[in-house]
């Protein structure tokens, strides 16, 4: 007899899927960015804020600038470099409160109807 002994072949080492990992992780990534993308966008637009955007063309006029007459803001009616005292504090509040009155005793005011082109008086068509 000879002394060749028959040894089994060797155990194959069991496949590593490593290489695959980095690309696993990229499509996740991708997916988890598209899903939360398309989540966020459903919200955006079905809670209304979409019609609040003001960047949007459309809603702020190009056509006439807004113009400052008298050195006083448009929106509250007092300069904005004046100073503060009472008497344009107490100014201010009583203004506010006309303002807050007119939102309570509006049933709708906090609907989505609020957001309309009459509630807002929006008139015309926007070119988009």
């Amino acid at each position: 007899m000879s002394d060749l002994t028959i040894s089994p072949p060797p155990a194959k080492a069991p496949q590593s899927y490593g290489r695959y990992r980095l690309v696993i992780l990229g499509a996740s990534a991708i997916m988890i960015a598209f899903i939360t993308s398309g989540i966020s966008l459903f919200i955006y637009t079905s809670s209304g804020d979409i019609y609040l955007d003001r960047s949007r063309p459309g809603f702020i006029s190009d056509i006439e600038p807004p113009t400052n007459d008298g050195g006083t803001s448009q929106t509250t009616g007092f300069p904005p470099d004046g100073a503060i005292t009472e008497n344009v504090l107490n100014s201010y509040l009583q203004k506010l409160d006309v303002i807050i009155k007119d939102i309570i005793a509006d049933p709708n005011a906090f609907s989505s109807n609020a957001l309309s082109d009459e509630a807002l008086n929006i008139t015309g068509s926007a070119d988009y």
